[in-house]
């Protein structure tokens, strides 16, 4: 029997190592073996997932809502700070997981 060779493990298949996944797939590294582990039989929608990426994110589509300013305050001082280039990105989790994971069942 044929061994087969793992080159990367990766432990957990939460939001962090999907999108480390996804990434793999957007570049199409095919060169390697990766295998998750993720003890969760089913995914449901457990958190949300928020991220600063670039106006053009690969997740764009999956947003709930998107932020191009943030704001320090403290007592009765607020300051907004905007951001041309970069959104805060919130999305429900359950939409992620089942992008990437959709996306994983299609990749040879």
């Amino acid at each position: 029997m044929k061994k087969k060779v793992i080159d990367y493990l990766i432990l957990g298949g939460g939001c962090s190592a999907l999108s480390l996944i996804d990434h793999i797939m957007n570049k199409n590294i095919r060169c390697y073996n990766f295998l998750i582990i993720e003890k969760r039989k089913t995914y449901i929608d457990d958190k949300s997932w928020c991220f600063w990426d670039n106006i053009n994110s690969n997740f764009k589509n999956l947003s709930e809502a998107s932020w191009k300013y943030y704001s320090i305050s403290f007592s009765k001082f607020e300051n907004k700070l905007y951001n041309n280039n970069y959104l805060y990105y919130y999305i429900r989790s359950i939409k992620f997981y089942q992008h990437v994971m959709a996306k994983i069942l299609k990749f040879k």
